[in-house]
């Protein structure tokens, strides 16, 4: 027990004597240096080697262009005048020391967004790590909110770059030079993102002469590469957009007479104009650019607007009475046309796995019929009108209360009216022809120019990731 009772007082008065030389040593420092007073020798600059780790990106907005970040300050620096000997303060090679008591440099982030532009005494006043060989290391934990320039014009796959730049705010390159110490920063400790990917963090060092001040100033920029991902654009903004704009290619498809067509027309168009809204909150209002989201979505309302005008056209050429013009019949009702639809929609079926191709050779079939020979309403038409003069003439004779003149008279309205009801029914069934063929083409042209509308925006964004 004796020995015991020894051996911890001898601790006690050793740890003792340790944290009265530390605190001996720390008011010989401080004795020693002063706060603003620059710690070089004469007409020698303080060399200071800066380094930064990014930790965690916070947000990335861009309606006010601002990126906040959590960076790792590091900045070292040499001091001479705060070098002792650990031999003669009982081993002690180094002290922490609270940054308002020693010389520090006034280091700022020239772009800050902050409210409070300040430097980095903000940030908590972290201790610094002074050695025994001079040697000074000053660690801050800090959330930096910079202003950042923003190139939209392929959003939502964008790559941006934005600056951090640092610099003295009162002393000049001859008497602060600022070095890197890497020529990246740290990323290694990165969280990672949900929306960007850091591609690169590169850092650089200029010699700037402003206008304000007559000697050079040393200004460090790390550059901050980010790639958005896309994956949530695509899922909520992009398919929905184009799987709005094929639907209305189908209403082709759908009767001319039936108001279902121009109803489903206008319902897309109204659905696209609400994503068109939220496109609108998530672009940052800017005129020097116009974002690649927004060309397209313009492109598929313009779509739209034009399947909706096509089928206005359409609903009007069905219900016309006039006959076909000569030079729409060589358009649309040839054969040669009728045989490059037929390939086309047999395409197009094959590709959709649409299994109609019986039912269309079979229309392909009584519309050639139509146009090379008798229409078979016609010749049954005749046919009726024959048999019933037949029956009319049978009938007369058992009939002697009308004259033989008004006989005649009689059978001609009969004929005259069966000829009309022919023809009208020729024409009703031209311009119906004629609508299916109009059909047709802007169902291969709508899907066509959608489908390249969405290659070519995808084919637009230098650098896609989901």
């Amino acid at each position: 027990m004796i020995l015991y009772i020894y051996l911890l007082t001898v601790v006690a008065i050793t740890n003792a004597e340790n944290t009265r030389d530390e605190v001996e040593l720390i008011k010989n420092l401080i004795r020693a240096e002063h706060s603003d007073a620059l710690p070089r020798h004469p007409g020698q600059p303080v060399n200071m080697t800066f380094d930064i780790a990014l930790h965690q990106l916070l947000e990335l907005d861009e309606k006010v262009e601002i990126l906040m970040v959590v960076a790792w300050i590091r900045m070292f620096w040499h001091d001479p005048f705060m070098i002792w000997n650990a031999t003669e303060w009982s081993g002690i090679n180094s002290v922490t020391i609270s940054p308002d008591k020693i010389w520090k440099p006034d280091l700022t982030l020239y772009n800050n967004a902050e409210n409070n532009f300040q430097g980095f005494d903000q940030y908590g006043k972290t201790k610094i790590t002074v050695y025994s060989n001079g040697e000074i290391v000053w660690f801050i934990p800090s959330v930096l909110r910079v202003s950042c320039k923003l190139e939209m014009t392929y959003f939502p796959f964008d790559v941006q770059t934005c600056p951090l730049i640092f610099g003295s705010w009162s002393f000049d390159q001859g008497s602060l030079d600022i070095h890197l110490k890497n020529s990246t920063g740290d990323l290694t400790q990165m969280t990672k993102s949900g929306e960007f990917v850091i591609d690169d963090f590169k850092a650089s060092r200029q010699s700037l002469l402003y206008p304000c001040c007559k000697t050079p100033y040393a200004v460090l920029t790390y550059n901050v590469t980010l790639r958005r991902r896309a994956k949530f654009y695509l899922f909520n903004l992009i398919l929905p957009g184009v799987l709005i704009a094929l639907l209305s290619c189908f209403s082709f498809f759908l009767p001319p007479m039936s108001g279902e067509r121009t109803g489903l027309v206008i319902t897309n168009f109204l659905s696209l104009s609400v994503y068109i809204l939220i496109v609108s909150d998530s672009v940052p209002p800017s005129s020097d650019t116009v974002p690649l989201l927004v060309k397209f979505y313009t492109i598929l309302v313009t779509e739209i607007g034009l399947a909706l005008m096509a089928n206005c056209v359409v609903i009007s050429l069905v219900v016309k009475t006039n006959p076909v013009p000569g030079w729409v019949r060589s358009v649309f009702l040839q054969n040669h046309w009728k045989k490059l639809y037929s390939i086309l929609r047999s395409m197009l079926s094959t590709k959709f796995h649409l299994k109609d191709s019986e039912h269309h050779e079979k229309n392909m079939e009584r519309e050639n019929n139509k146009l090379n020979g008798t229409p078979l309403l016609h010749t049954s038409l005749n046919q009726d009108k024959s048999v019933n003069i037949e029956e009319t003439e049978q009938n007369s004779v058992h009939d002697t209360t009308f004259s033989c003149p008004e006989k005649i008279s009689y059978l001609k309205n009969i004929s005259d009216f069966f000829d009309r009801f022919a023809k009208d029914d020729e024409v009703r069934k031209d311009w119906e022809n004629v609508v299916k063929s109009i059909d047709n083409i802007c169902f291969l042209v709508f899907i066509t120019v959608i489908l390249a509308s969405v290659i070519l925006m995808f084919s637009k964004g230098p650098h896609i990731i989901l």
